[in-house]
């Protein structure tokens, strides 16, 4: 997609024409006359070379001009992409710290009731289980007839 140019199109600078050197001995009758139009025509040439200088170096000041604001569009949009970049990744250290803690508090309780369950276990299984396999023993025992010791 083109972008519609906003330049301006500055015209050149009119080149100041001057009459032209003529071969007929009747207009250069002289040395002096030679040197002055030549001087003219020096003169001329160097106030071309003034208005196209002046005119490059305003045409590079306006280019450089656009350079300037495109990189300062860039770098802001640049910066704007590192805050949201900066501000995803903390989001993200976030999540990953809540993740981990409620893993670590689900682990908690994991535990917890596995400890719960081995005590319960000790206190109330193992003992009914010691009393059951005791009463199963003698019952064999009043069955053939041995005396416990």
């Amino acid at each position: 997609m083109k972008k519609k140019s906003n330049r301006k199109s500055s015209a050149p600078s009119p080149i100041i024409k001057t009459k032209p050197l003529t071969s007929s001995p009747s207009s250069l009758n002289k040395i002096s006359d030679l040197k002055k139009t030549t001087s003219l025509h020096i003169d001329s040439i160097k106030r071309n070379i003034d208005c196209c200088y002046s005119d490059l170096l305003k045409d590079m000041d306006v280019s450089h001009i656009r350079l300037q604001k495109r990189f300062q569009a860039q770098n802001q949009a640049c910066e704007q992409s590192m805050v949201e970049a900066e501000m995803d990744f903390k989001k993200m250290i976030d999540l990953i710290s809540e993740t981990r803690d409620t893993m670590e508090a689900s682990y908690m309780d994991v535990i917890a009731e596995a400890q719960a369950q081995a005590t319960r276990l000790r206190k109330t299984t193992i003992p009914e289980l010691k009393q059951s396999v005791e009463k199963a023993i003698d019952t064999i025992r009043t069955h053939y007839g041995a005396a416990s010791t």
